[in-house]
């Protein structure tokens, strides 16, 4: 007997493929990896469709409990408030203002500012506080081409002060 024979005879009596046999879907099982051949559209099967979603019913609590929601103590009372604005017009350092109330430094600064939006206290310093000489000196200078080092020496301030007061109200 040869070896084609034996391989015959142990192969399972299987039908003629038909052209039908070739249309189902061919699924390959590697060891690693299985693939599904995609399927003509007569063969794919509809999605099944997605359960919704019931929600879970809430549980009411016993009869005659009140549920009580603890609320921390608010830090800053009208009290803090007003000792801040003490300490920060006596001109202390927000630095030293951070420490005194255990607060970071954006904290402080955060409600000084809330405050002086609110109106209940003022700024130590104004936002502008250049004299309006200066301003002026500072202008006629630079139209006639001065160098902002120039300048700067001429005020007596410094290179950077006098190129950002100047860049933020002349533009």
């Amino acid at each position: 007997m040869s070896n084609s024979m034996r391989i015959i005879r142990h192969l399972p009596d299987a039908p003629a493929p038909t052209k039908a046999a070739y249309k189902k879907p061919v699924i390959y099982n590697n060891s690693k990896h299985m693939r599904v051949v995609e399927l003509p559209c007569q063969y794919k099967p509809k999605p099944a469709p997605i359960p919704k979603r019931t929600p879970k019913p809430k549980k009411k609590p016993a009869r005659g409990y009140k549920r009580e929601v603890h609320q921390p103590p608010r830090f800053w009372t009208a009290e803090r408030e007003q000792e801040l604005a003490e300490l920060y017009q006596e001109g202390t350092t927000i630095d030293q203002i951070a420490i005194y109330f255990d607060k970071a430094q954006s904290v402080i600064s955060k409600r000084i500012e809330g405050m002086i939006d609110r109106g209940v206290m003022k700024r130590r310093r104004p936002l502008n506080a250049w004299p309006q000489e200066d301003l002026d000196l500072m202008y006629e200078m630079r139209m006639q081409g001065k160098t902002f080092g120039e300048i700067a020496d001429r005020l007596g301030r410094s290179y950077k002060a006098c190129t950002e007061q100047f860049r933020r109200i002349y533009g």
